[in-house]
């Protein structure tokens, strides 16, 4: 079928040959959809067909799965909501398929079927050994997966092929708690491994992997500090740890955990055997807890550190030690201050010693000016008492002295002008 033109007529669905799987509702008749897509440059096809490329459906059509549905899956068109025309129309271009297209519906559906499933293998797994919704590998500061493999080939005594994998689990959520658990093959292509998980319920860290690493001292007779030095030098009836090579990380090395712990109260290799007891389990787990307690009081062994909390150790040291600097500093400032004369107060302390002595120098004269006329003034009324004694009562024979000549004249003076 050729294209529409002519005067009037948009090319907004061009290249599109468009038919609805049913009746739309409204006004979403064969009549209109082939008018309104005639009228934007489309075609309007009554049948589906291999060179139909969009077919209008709803989510009920489409799940019922009618025979146009089928037929538009069959050849591969695309199947929209109306939603599509329409807002292609308003927005005068062809939009993208992907947003309106009912195939998500199938989409949607698979997703969430997919999840129910990974979450009913969860709660499987959760029984007996780990739900792995809830918890993935544990890595340490060196990113080293807890997650390693034991192998033993005792031809001697019959074991071939065995194996133990050992994981140590850390939860999605925070604050993380932590579980062990272990598989052992006992045999080669062994479909249903044994499951040992020594803990029903998850742990702090510490705990965890003081579980983890005597479990592979047991196994494989040399501590987990050890297990790369000592690698490959066991007897082969113990189980063999194979180090990562290639330069992918090793994991930390700690004090190992001491050889009279033991998850186990027998040296055998089946999980089932070894915890025969519910009071076994009781005393193995209140042995490790007081061991992790006294290692927790103990100062002088050293912690695991990852690489953040080796971080943060190293600047809060560096601040403290900047603020020891600073203190020291101010203190050594404060003694040359103290040291260092004060030029104001040594100036205003001469000035208060001169004006002292200048006043006391004051004093004394002042005393002195009083001193001599006082003494000036009592040796004048002296001198003129006697005047006047030897006056009145001269004595014979006797001459006045010549200090007193003046007051004795002037008495004499006197005397005769009384007389006259």
């Amino acid at each position: 079928m050729s294209r529409p033109q002519g005067k009037g007529i948009s090319c907004t669905l061009s290249k599109c040959d468009i038919t609805i799987a049913g009746p739309l509702g409204d006004d979403w008749t064969y009549e209109n959809v082939a008018r309104w897509t005639t009228y934007n440059g489309g075609i309007f096809c009554n049948i589906v067909d291999k060179d139909v490329t969009h077919v209008l459906a709803t989510p009920e059509q489409y799940k019922a799965r009618i025979p146009t549905i089928k037929l538009a899956i069959k050849y591969k068109a695309h199947i929209v909501t109306k939603d599509w025309f329409e807002d292609s129309l308003y927005k005068k271009r062809r939009l993208n398929e992907e947003e309106y297209s009912l195939k998500r519906i199938d989409q949607k559906a698979k997703a969430k079927k997919e999840l129910e499933v990974k979450a009913q293998k969860g709660i499987e797994q959760a029984e007996s050994f780990i739900n792995t919704n809830l918890y993935h590998i544990y890595r340490d500061g060196t990113y080293f997966p807890y997650e390693i493999t034991l192998t033993r080939n005792d031809k001697e005594n019959g074991n071939v092929g065995q194996k133990y994998q050992l994981y140590l689990w850390e939860s999605n959520s925070k604050p993380h708690l932590y579980q062990f658990a272990a598989k052992f093959y006992k045999k080669p292509r062994d479909s249903r491994p044994s499951i040992h998980r020594p803990r029903e319920t998850p742990v702090l860290l510490e705990t965890a992997l003081k579980d983890f690493t005597v479990f592979f001292h047991q196994k494989t007779g040399i501590h987990w500090n050890d297990r790369i030095a000592k690698a490959g030098t066991t007897d082969k009836s113990k189980f063999q740890y194979q180090p990562p090579i290639g330069g992918k990380p090793v994991g930390t090395l700690d004090d190992p955990a001491p050889e009279s712990w033991s998850i186990f109260g027998s040296g055998t290799d089946s999980p089932s055997a070894t915890d025969s007891t519910s009071s076994t389990k009781k005393d193995q787990k209140q042995e490790l807890d007081k061991a992790a307690s006294r290692k927790r009081k103990s100062p002088a062994e050293p912690v695991q550190r990852t690489g953040g909390e080796k971080r943060q150790r190293r600047e809060k040291e560096k601040v403290k030690e900047d603020d020891k600097k600073k203190e020291e500093e101010r203190e050594k400032a404060k003694e040359r201050k103290e040291e260092e004369p004060n030029c104001e107060n040594s100036v205003s302390a001469r000035t208060r010693g001169k004006t002292a002595v200048n006043n006391n120098k004051r004093a004394r004269a002042c005393e002195d000016d009083d001193l001599a006329v006082k003494h000036h003034e009592t040796t004048k009324r002296q001198k003129v008492e006697a005047a006047n004694a030897d006056i009145d009562e001269p004595s014979q024979g006797e001459q006045p002295e010549i200090s007193n000549l003046s007051a004795l004249v002037r008495t004499m003076r006197k005397s005769r002008k009384r007389e006259v």
